[in-house]
């Protein structure tokens, strides 16, 4: 038994005393500011057990909240508790006590008890939005996330706090929503009403169209580095930041007060050779942070279907170039108009794609039809075929 608490800098004064006995209480979830943990106590008989947490990390348990478990029963063997995480936590490393004894009489976190157990821990508790853990959310915090997102290594990260939205991924959306935490911005009770966003790689140009209501984009353009992005002309208030990691281009679209980037078809930059580019991800976010779907585009190119090889034994490959979004079917047909099966029927980004044909087939002349449907409220469909010779 432990009368008496044995502070110290790594909560292990017991065991420097020859009492290593931290193993009554497991925490079993994360400490999250704002929600609730949960944590399983073993006792070895019945008692009570009192509970504190550093919050604010100023090195004292006195504050008002930091006394989280008080008198609680506890029964021999295992006990689960829920501890409350103030949204007022500080993010990182702090302390916590726990104290068990035998009778019901009111105790602090110092002082003597006889017939009890004291443990010391030091826990870490996580906030979301502060990126680098320095216990502030602030415009460092963005630029901390934008720098990793863009593939660079900041010095100090915590994934877990960068990824406010808790997708498992650290993009634009998280950066929507650490500004709005920065301005006391409060998450609509409602959900923001977006429709689909289309953004469009041109000849000398990217353009994009939405319903006003997006807050935040970031993309990939293969093909692309930095400096064959020129004359930014975004909606005022907006920046651009971009890396290239000698494969792909990576920008991001952001406002440091989250104003909607204005409805309709908007020109965001100028750009130069870009005959061999084709997008990568596009991620948009509206000023809830909710993810918004993107469709892309290609105005510098007509959509192609080549095969490969031509004349072939029946195994070919089929390559496609798709210039915008489409509802695809491509299906294959003899000389008499017999079809011989779908090799593709869906929805396909757009961009490049490889198809590998599985339908045997005998010797003969056959075409590979591609039907296309780009614009369903407008019927927008056309078609492109391809002759293949099959040799035995």
């Amino acid at each position: 038994a432990e009368p008496d608490g044995q502070p110290s800098m790594g909560a292990d004064g017991d065991d420097l005393n020859n009492l290593d006995d931290e193993d009554g209480v497991n925490f079993t979830s994360l400490l999250i500011a704002g929600q609730n943990a949960t944590i399983e106590v073993t006792a070895s008989v019945e008692g009570y057990l009192d509970a504190w947490i550093d919050f604010n990390k100023n090195g004292t348990w006195i504050e008002a909240g930091e006394h989280v478990l008080i008198t609680e029963p506890v029964t021999q063997g295992v006990n689960t508790f829920t501890l409350p995480i103030p949204d007022s936590a500080i993010s990182g490393d702090t302390y916590s006590r726990f104290r068990f004894r035998t009778n019901d009489i009111p105790i602090d976190y110092y002082g003597y008890v006889s017939n009890g157990e004291v443990e010391d821990y030091i826990i870490h508790i996580n906030v979301y939005g502060d990126a680098n853990g320095d216990g502030v959310i602030d415009v460092l915090d963005v630029v901390n996330v934008i720098n990793y997102i863009l593939g660079s290594d900041p010095d100090e990260f915590n994934f877990f706090n960068a990824d406010v939205n808790g997708d498992g991924e650290v993009d634009v959306l998280d950066v929507v929503m650490i500004i709005n935490l920065i301005l006391g911005i409060e998450p609509s009770k409602h959900a923001v009403e977006s429709q689909p966003a289309d953004i469009f790689l041109g000849y000398d140009a990217v353009y994009l169209e939405s319903d006003g209501t997006l807050a935040g984009l970031q993309f990939e353009l293969f093909g692309l580095d930095s400096d064959q992005i020129e004359n930014f002309i975004l909606p005022d208030g907006y920046q651009i930041i971009s890396g290239y990691d000698g494969e792909k281009l990576t920008g991001i679209i952001f406002n440091s007060t989250n104003n909607n980037i204005p409805e309709g078809r908007i020109e965001l930059f100028k750009i130069k050779a870009v005959n061999q580019s084709f997008w990568g991800k596009v991620i948009a976010g509206n000023t809830n942070g909710d993810p918004v779907e993107v469709r892309k585009h290609y105005l510098y190119q007509d959509d192609k279907i080549e095969v490969y090889p031509n004349p072939n034994h029946g195994n070919f490959v089929v390559e496609l170039f798709i210039a915008n979004e489409a509802s695809i079917h491509i299906e294959l047909w003899d000389m008499m108009g017999k079809s011989h099966g779908v090799v593709y029927h869906g929805k396909m980004d757009a961009g490049n794609h490889i198809l590998q044909n599985n339908h045997a087939l005998t010797p003969g002349i056959y075409f590979l039809r591609m039907v296309f449907e780009t614009s369903p409220d407008t019927q927008s469909i056309h078609t492109r075929s391809k002759r293949i010779i099959i040799m035995e």
